[in-house]
């Protein structure tokens, strides 16, 4: 499968600039389906944590 099924880089942008801290944050993202939230919400707030 295509990463950019997944998470397209406007997403992925637009995540890194907002950098949300925990799962209201991840919300509020509204370019984000539902099932991005769900599936990734906590591993990016992880991931943006670490660096």
């Amino acid at each position: 499968m295509d990463s950019g099924i997944i998470c397209n880089n406007a997403l992925i942008t637009l995540i890194a600039i907002q950098n949300p801290v925990d799962r209201k944050a991840i919300e509020r993202i509204k370019e984000m389906k539902n099932w991005q939230k769900k599936e990734f919400g906590q591993e990016i707030i992880t991931l943006l944590r670490s660096l």
